[in-house]
């Protein structure tokens, strides 16, 4: 597994390498050097995040992570849910009146476009 897990490590850090060494070496310039720092820089993001979760993962498989799930009062846990539910049915509903207002408005101006202004 570590054998894996180093592999996984170096081939990313191996290309970060060469992306760095070749634009300090002067092997690229001009525009194909700010692609390779653009490059480089994406790699070392990617290699951070693989790193990071290595590292969760790590935390999760031993002794030092605890995981506690609290417990919710059912009748509390209804009530959270029938206030969201109701939040969002009269969001909905003034989405909905908003639309139709705004679809009534452009209907009337686009009736009244091609009436006389004078009438």
């Amino acid at each position: 597994m570590m054998t894996s897990l180093s592999h996984d490590v170096r081939t990313p850090l191996t290309t970060l390498l060469g992306y760095l060494d070749a634009v300090h070496g002067g092997v690229v310039t001009g525009k194909s050097r700010e692609d390779y720092f653009e490059i480089a820089r994406r790699k070392a993001h990617d290699l951070k995040d693989y790193i990071d979760i290595l590292s969760d993962w790590f935390k999760l498989n031993s002794s030092e992570f605890s995981l506690s799930i609290p417990i919710f009062e059912e009748q509390n846990l209804n009530y959270n849910i029938k206030l969201c539910l109701c939040i969002v049915k009269k969001l909905q509903k003034k989405l909905i009146n908003e639309w139709a207002f705004s679809v009534g408005v452009i209907v009337y101006r686009l009736i009244t476009l091609g009436s006389d202004p004078k009438e």
